[in-house]
Formats: structure tokens, C-alpha cells, sequence
């Protein structure tokens, strides 16, 4: 939950992917990768790229379509009023 949390605040942190150390640099790919995920999701379409720890599993359940898709389309609805 605590990943949650970071996701949502302002704090990112570097890519270390030309570390010496493989385990840093997978775990700070990981990490890029489980954001990005989480914030299309929140950004582009709540209907899409649900997976948050896992983003693999949005390929096996068809929700994680391309993103310049997915921005047309969203660019393409009514506006709604709130």
C-alpha cells in the first residue's frame, strides 16, 4: 500500500537502470513501469490499466491497450458537466 501512496505524490525517483548492481536497476525498472501504469490509469482511462503491482496482468485480461489509442478516443467523448 505504501507503493500506492508514492505513486500519488510528487516523488519519483531515477531510473537507475545503468547500475552495476542487476537487482537495483530491474527493481527501479519495475518501479517505472508499475507508475506509469497507475497513473494512465488514473489520467487517461479509469477503464483500462487496472494492474498495480502486477502491470503484466493487464495483457492477460485485454486492459492494457496502446496509450496513443486509448488518448484519442478519450479526446473523442462528449464532455460530460459535472
Amino acid at each position: 500500500e505504501w507503493i500506492h501512496y508514492i505513486v500519488h505524490t510528487k516523488v519519483k525517483p531515477t531510473r537507475i537502470e545503468s547500475s552495476t548492481n542487476p537487482v537495483v536497476a530491474t527493481l527501479s525498472k519495475y518501479y517505472s513501469s508499475m507508475r506509469d501504469n497507475h497513473i494512465r490509469h488514473h489520467r487517461i482511462d479509469d477503464g483500462n490499466w487496472f494492474a498495480f503491482s502486477v502491470p503484466a496482468m493487464d495483457d492477460a485480461f485485454y486492459t492494457n491497450p496502446r496509450v496513443e489509442e486509448m488518448s484519442r478516443r478519450v479526446s473523442q467523448r462528449p464532455r460530460v458537466e459535472k
